[in-house]
């Protein structure tokens, strides 16, 4: 059986994840950012407002995300999570998707396509485990990692046309995923703080 190991997170700073660039209100991208006490500002270059708005969420952001969650639609929807519990928002339509505890904490967020689902999902890393959540906040995936999940990325590893889930740790092990079983286990030796995809077989 597959146990949920407890044990202390590492906390993120907001400093960690503070802006961004996203299309959520369409093709045109908006600017996203956090400040040091956690409140959320939004700059869209659709309206004539020139300076960083602030938006309506509790000012205890520590890391904000933003992509694809309906199935074929382009528009982005903005991920925003504490220490332990995220919320999915479309801006577009000014509601809340979804809220969601998450009491092994959160420590990376992402959204993409894995293996051979036909729409995306949200991913979050938290304490030895990895959750994927579609756009309703139903889990459709979850699995355990060797430590504290610090990041996420979703690429074709072996060119099949299918996405693989790659996951880096705390204590330095990068982690591949086919579906549910894992792919490749690689020792880093070092915190995997950051992950990005560089297309096909190709991630940095």
């Amino acid at each position: 059986d597959l146990h949920r190991r407890r044990h202390s997170f590492p906390t993120r700073r907001s400093s960690d994840l503070v802006a961004l660039s996203a299309r959520v209100f369409g093709d045109t991208p908006s600017l996203l950012a956090v400040n040091p006490g956690g409140k959320v500002f939004l700059r869209s270059f659709e309206t004539d407002k020139k300076s960083m708005q602030p938006l309506n969420f509790p000012g205890n952001t520590s890391m904000i995300a933003a992509g694809s969650l309906f199935p074929n639609v382009t528009r982005e929807v903005l991920i925003i999570a504490s220490h332990d519990s995220l919320t999915a928002f479309d801006l577009f339509d000014n509601r809340e998707l979804f809220y969601k505890d998450v009491l092994d904490g959160v420590t990376a967020i992402k959204t993409g396509f894995h293996g051979k689902d036909v729409s995306p999902l949200l991913f979050v890393g938290s304490n030895c485990s990895i959750q994927g959540f579609d756009h309703e906040g139903n889990e459709r995936y979850w699995n355990i990692t060797p430590d504290n999940v610090l990041s996420i990325a979703l690429l074709d590893i072996d060119d099949d046309n299918s996405y693989e889930l790659l996951t880096g740790c705390e204590d330095g092990q990068l982690v591949v995923f086919k579906d549910s079983n894992i792919m490749y286990e690689i020792d880093l030796h070092a915190p995997v703080i950051s992950l990005c995809s560089f297309g096909i077989r190709v991630f940095g």
